[in-house]
């Protein structure tokens, strides 16, 4: 900002000759003349403004077109209580970027008591001045004489802070204030605005800006849809709004530069359809597919009118017994008639992980794009419990924070009700935990100790409803919370794909060690016995099965079983460097496997985890085995003309 011109409004005297008055006129006919001066140019200026308003395309009577460039910051003001809503402002707080004097932050903490922060490098701003003589002025009589009568304004002094510093700032606390706001916006806020859109996205953060000046020759590199570069507004509106898809524009009703560019970035994306999902996958981001389980058996069987048909379900799988959550966490059983008598009794709990397709398959098909499930697949070749389940719960029930097994994926489709959910990239993971590294349990504020967990707040999160009959898609590693709203149905998968294979590797590897740590004992116990170190090897992979729901061994042999039966990795019609990323990945995944747990590596002649707990199971062929898998699929993962890497 530093280095950027200011946009400002500079309006000159003009000097209008008046003619010599003749001898005959009187004092009064000067007098009629001028008022009829004053009238005609008041028309023009009315005809100027009706014309305006009709280039516009907004109504003559549209009731605070017009507005006087002094009011422009009133309207912005409204316009973001009326898009983000007066309670999210003050739950997420706001960054008002080149704000000048502070209008908009004073407005919003005086009036509204938003906490605010206003950047602003140019000059030093006395924000009680300005509530003072630019706010006071238009608020009603009672409350501008209490505030004129005292002085100065008491939220001011408790919401606003003030940033002397270019944004984004480069100082660690003036860049943690910013942080924890969050919604950010700018009015007219020059050399700024495209840093404030790049950088709410960056961030996933909400933003709104009134784009202005557009300075070409600072921003060169600009250029339009169609290749243009940007030098007009309308351009730099264009511009801006093409940076994401949720983005908005609309028009505000004051003159001058009035379009504000809008955008939710902490909202889920909606997927478009198929191309959508699939690079959501790649990406690893989340995305909502929305009316994908309409047309399900499930959903046309258990559902009446849109909401749940208890005694449907209570037909079609009363006699099953699930795992149930109570409120305070203890876990039991349940027979689902028993548990629907009690849905709606707050203390009923949660029904979870009930294995909805191994008991009762044929209820619905996972949506396209999320099907390539090569965790489920292993469990269906091994005879093992699968990752898929059905979830039920009453209204208020809830998931608490936490990130999904084997960091995989997830997906979560609604057949009745719906659910809030909560969602935290890796990179905010240690802002929701304590100095001990105990993670929060539920984020809504007033729901955990803000003492304890500090952080919490400033951590970007996205946040959807979604709605019946809808699919989440929920990326690797993320950690999420989940609250049901109404009686609320879903089938869940837990699964991935070639792209989250790095993600999965890393925490087989980590709890593959933490392991190996807890079982030094039973190594002392085999190495005094002059047992083969192969034994304790196996026991840890054993230990880690039953822990962790999958060992090193079944990573390598799933790893084979899926790259050695395909050509490509990456979901289908994405790019060949989309395919190289993911295949890149995988190696280097299964590179590291080779590099530290070689020897530890055990199979069948079926090609999967021995099953017989004897010597045969740790032995010298079983080992070779093991290794020989390995070696198979890194070369199957070379590029062509590459030798596998020792």
């Amino acid at each position: 900002l530093h280095d950027l011109p200011v946009c400002s409004m500079i309006c000159d005297d003009m000097q209008v000759p008046t003619p010599a008055h003749s001898s005959h006129r009187t004092p009064e006919d000067a007098d009629d003349a001028r008022e009829s001066k004053k009238a005609a140019l008041k028309a023009r200026r009315r005809a100027s403004k009706a014309a305006r308003r009709a280039a516009a395309g907004l109504s003559a009577r549209a009731p605070r077109f017009g507005a006087r460039n002094e009011n422009r910051a009133a309207v912005f003001v409204k316009f973001l209580v009326e898009t983000f809503g007066v309670e999210r402002l003050r739950r997420e707080g706001v960054c008002d970027v080149a704000g000048g004097r502070g209008e908009i932050t004073c407005r919003l903490a005086h009036c509204h008591e938003v906490r605010c922060v206003l950047v602003e490098p140019r000059e030093a701003v006395d924000l009680q001045a300005t509530v003072l003589k630019r706010v006071a002025p238009r608020l009603p009589a009672r409350y501008r004489r209490h505030l004129e009568e005292a002085g100065r304004s008491e939220r001011i002094e408790r919401l606003a802070t003030v940033v002397e510093s270019p944004f984004p700032p480069r100082d660690a606390a003036d860049a943690a204030l910013v942080a924890g706001c969050g919604i950010w916006v700018g009015l007219h806020a020059d050399g700024a605005t495209e840093a404030i859109v790049e950088e709410a996205l960056r961030a996933r953060k909400a933003f709104a800006v009134v784009p202005c000046c557009v300075f070409p020759r600072f921003f060169a590199t600009r250029a339009t849809e169609d290749g243009r570069p940007v030098r007009t507004t309308a351009d730099l509106v264009s511009y801006l709004a093409a940076k994401d898809a949720r983005t908005c524009t609309t028009t505000l009703a004051f003159e001058g530069k009035n379009r504000v560019v809008s955008c939710d970035a902490s909202a889920v994306r909606v997927a478009a359809g198929p191309a959508d999902v699939s690079s959501a996958v790649l990406a690893n981001e989340p995305i909502l597919i929305e009316d994908s389980a309409a047309t399900w058996r499930a959903t046309r069987s258990w559902t009446a009118d849109g909401a749940l048909d208890a005694t449907a379900v209570e037909r079609n799988l009363g006699d099953r017994v699930a795992p149930v959550v109570a409120g305070d966490g203890a876990r039991t059983t349940m027979r689902i008639r028993e548990f629907l008598t009690t849905l709606h009794d707050e203390r009923a709990g949660y029904l979870k992980d009930f294995h909805l397709h191994r008991a009762s398959p044929g209820w619905y098909a996972p949506p396209p794009g999320l099907d390539d499930d090569w965790l489920n697949r292993f469990c269906d070749r091994e005879g093992r419990d699968d990752f898929r389940f059905l979830y039920l719960g009453g209204d208020g029930s809830r998931t608490p924070l936490h990130a999904d097994v084997l960091a995989s994926h997830s997906w979560s489709a609604n057949i009745s009700g719906a659910k809030k959910w909560w969602l935290f990239p890796p990179s905010e993971t240690s802002k929701l935990q304590d100095t001990a590294g105990v993670y929060v349990d539920d984020v809504r504020l007033g729901f955990y100790d803000v003492e304890r967990f500090p952080r919490v707040a400033d951590a970007a999160c996205l946040r959807v409803t979604q709605p019946p009959w809808s699919t989440l898609f929920v990326p690797s590693d993320w950690r999420h919370m989940v609250v049901n709203v109404g009686a609320t149905l879903s089938i869940n998968h837990n699964w991935f794909e070639a792209g989250a294979v790095p993600n999965v590797w890393r925490y087989l590897d980590t709890e593959a060690r933490a392991t190996a740590a807890e079982l030094e004992a039973c190594r002392a116990d085999v190495e005094g016995r002059g047992g083969e170190l192969s034994e304790f090897f196996w026991l840890r992979e054993r230990v880690l099965r039953a822990s962790a729901r999958l060992n090193v061994s079944d990573f390598v042999a799933m790893c084979r079983s899926e790259v050695c039966a395909r050509d490509t990795l990456a979901p289908a019609g994405s790019a060949p460097e989309d395919e190289r990323r993911v295949r890149d990945g995988v190696r280097l995944a299964l590179r590291a496997v080779a590099a530290d747990h070689a020897g530890s590596l055990f199979l069948d002649e079926s090609g999967t985890w021995p099953h017989d707990e004897d010597a045969a199971s740790w032995s010298r062929s079983a080992r070779d085995r093991g290794t020989a898998a390995l070696a198979e699929v890194l070369a199957a993962l070379e590029p062509v003309g590459e030798s596998p890497s020792r």
